[in-house]
This record gives structure tokens, sequence and C-alpha cells, in this order.
């Protein structure tokens, strides 16, 4: 039965849905580090997961959570001299680590203004609008998520001022910033709402090279791989399509949807014996004119 107290809870605090929430202060260790979406069946956290706690939503109706508004496009334009930035695509960047979504989204945007590979770099905090799509006091709201890399070994942080930082990048992170043939904009995964995507993406314009068209096929340990999933996480192809497969090709063909230029991906899967052991994903591009 889906759960409609959030609608309440938006008439009371005249909200619009989808909005998103974050634990304050002392409450952050009961519910951990994620963000939380205001919706009809429920609080949908960063996991894709449904959470209908009443004790979070009563944070929420008592001013505990913090509503983090989102970015309004048409008021917030998305900044040239950033969307139009390129990274290079490599197919092991799984290699750093399993991080969640807004970790892989800033370490993808390091990685992407880094392509000298210089181990410092300096972060305006406006460029986290861009990054996470909203508006909001970067100093606090984006230090849990800094913490986590830091625990991570990935990067090391210090405060400039009150508009700036300076991140240092590990020999990890590093080692993933390589020139190469294929490359693609920043843009095109910006918008991105699953973690798995950042890693499949990559591997599909490595796999792709120059070439519009191609047929790849791949086994479900290689595509957890990929998508730096643990092996033994998924262990049925329903739950795989469903919580990666189907989420990862709506990022990707959602692109190309709003702008009329990008990938194109279909997959079928491949069975032995009734069981699905291949998934094969056809590959179309077109490009920006």
């Amino acid at each position: 039965m889906k759960n409609y107290m959030p609608l309440i809870a938006t008439q009371i605090l005249n909200i619009e849905l989808y909005s998103l929430f974050r634990v304050k202060g002392k409450d952050i260790n009961n519910h951990g580090n994620q963000t939380y979406y205001l919706g009809y069946d429920g609080l949908h956290s960063t996991k894709d997961e449904v959470n209908t706690d009443p004790e979070l939503l009563n944070k929420i109706l008592t001013g505990k959570a913090e509503i983090i508004y989102l970015k309004d496009k048409n008021k917030l334009p998305d900044n040239p001299k950033i969307c139009d930035i390129e990274i290079d695509a490599i197919a092991d960047r799984f290699k750093i680590g399993d991080l969640n979504l807004m970790e892989w989204k800033f370490i993808y945007y390091l990685i992407a203004k880094n392509n000298d590979k210089k181990e410092k770099l300096i972060i305006d905090f406006k460029e986290f609008e861009f990054i996470y799509h909203y508006s909001c006091n970067t100093l606090t709201n984006e230090k849990i998520m800094l913490e986590s890399l830091l625990s991570k070994k990935l990067i090391t942080y210090k405060k400039i001022d009150d508009k700036q930082m300076e991140v240092t990048l590990s020999n990890k992170v590093l080692d993933s910033i390589r020139r190469t043939n294929y490359q693609y904009k920043i843009k095109n995964i910006s918008d991105f709402k699953c973690k798995a995507s950042f890693l499949f993406y990559d591997y599909l314009i490595c796999q792709l090279k120059k070439e519009n068209f191609k047929i790849i096929e791949v086994d479900l340990n290689q595509f957890k791989r990929i998508c730096s999933i643990n092996r033994k996480s998924y262990s049925t192809y329903t739950c795989l399509k469903n919580k990666v497969i189907i989420p990862v090709l709506g990022d990707i063909n959602n692109y190309i949807d709003k702008h009329k230029y990008g990938l194109r991906v279909f997959f079928d899967s491949i069975k032995e014996n009734r069981k699905v052991e291949k998934l094969k994903f056809t590959i179309i591009r077109k490009e920006e004119q």
C-alpha cells in the first residue's frame, strides 16, 4: 500500500513533491549519510530504496531535517564553461572503489576538471550547484561527502576561504586520469541518478570508439565488475535488471531524449538452458549538430 503521508507533509509545509531533505546535526547518525526525496510512495533515498520511516518523516515535519531546494534551471542556468569540460573515457574506473552517487559525481567532476593530472585542485563552492543541481550551503552540506572520500583515502581537502577549497587527489584517483582518444562532455553525465551509470557510460564510450553503432555482449559478472557491484549483490537476474540495468539505461537514454544527441542503448538477455547468462547491448550514437 502506498504511503500518502508525504503528500500530507507537502500540504503542511507548502513544498513541492520530490523536494530533497537532509537530516540535521546529531540526528544524522540515526539515518546515515543519505539525502531523501519526498514522493507519493514514501521517502526515496539515493540508494534507490523506499524508506517510509515515520521517525524521519516526523523530523521533516518538525524542522529537524533541512530542505535542499532543487535547482531551478530557468533561474540558475548551467555554466557553459563547466558543461563543455571534456573527460577522457576509460573502462576500468571501477578500480577507484565502491562509492555512493554523490561521491561518484564529485570524483567524475574532479577527473574531468583535471586533464593535466595535477595533484591539487581548487574547487569553488559554486561548482557544487552544477554537480548536484541544487543550491545550498556547501560548507556544511557537502562535508559528510568529503569526509567519506577522505576516509576512503581518495582525497584530502582544506578550506581556503568562504568560497573555495583545495582538494588533493590520491594516487588511486590520479591513476584513473588518462589521455585517450575517446572523450565526452561532463554535461552528458551530470544528470545521472544511478551510481552505476557513470562507470557503464565510460565502458560504452570505450567500446564504441569512433564508431556510431556497435553491438556488445557481456556476462552478468562482467557487467557487475564494470559497474563496481559486488558479485554477490543482486543474486537474481530480475533483481539486477530492475535495480541496475533499467535505471542505468534510463539515465543514458534520457539524455538523448532531451537533447536529441548522445547515446541510445538497447539491451536484450541471452539465455543458456533457460538461464540468463549474458547481456547484449546495442549502442547507437547521434552526434551533436
